[in-house]
């Protein structure tokens, strides 16, 4: 149940987790008071880096004047595989299915720059943060010319072996 009572888009995978090639099977369920115009149906296979970032303030000339504040994450995509899977339509109660595959040497896509970025992390969690994850996920995407598109997405395990 969504906030405002039935979810209007419904996401199930075959299964959580997943080795680069495979194909990610899964359903969308779309569940709307009425028939809806839409450009696009998009999947995307994404992968984030998860980063935590603690707010600093620094007062005054000692390390005693150094205050630690707030704290926040963000999501920073560094992959992402696209496949349009319904045109331009009007879209209703329906279920559809979708199949995307994973390409087989996603692995070779992550950011050079991730192990220098962990190293600089790994000094940020000494004064308090928590270091970069990466993420892996399958979002679903309804683009609604004039209102607000409906999106879904879960989180999935790539496994690397």
């Amino acid at each position: 149940m969504g906030l405002f009572g039935k979810e209007k888009m419904i996401l199930k995978l075959e299964k959580d987790s997943y080795k680069p090639g495979e194909t990610i099977k899964g359903l969308i369920t779309l569940n709307l008071k009425k028939p809806i115009k839409a450009r696009k149906l998009e999947i995307d296979f994404i992968g984030a880096i998860k980063k935590f970032q603690q707010g600093h303030r620094y007062h005054g000339q000692s390390s005693a004047d150094y205050h630690m504040y707030g704290s926040h994450e963000s999501m920073e995509p560094f992959y992402t595989f696209n496949k349009t899977i319904g045109n331009e339509r009007e879209y209703a109660n329906e279920d559809i299915s979708f199949e995307i595959t994973i390409p087989p040497d996603v692995h070779e896509s992550e950011p050079k720059s991730l192990e220098k970025m962990e190293g600089l992390m790994k000094f940020a969690q000494k004064l308090g943060g928590k270091p970069p994850e990466k993420e892996w996920y399958v979002r679903v995407h309804l683009d609604v010319p004039m209102k607000l598109d409906l999106e879904k997405s879960q989180k999935i395990e790539l496994l690397w072996y």
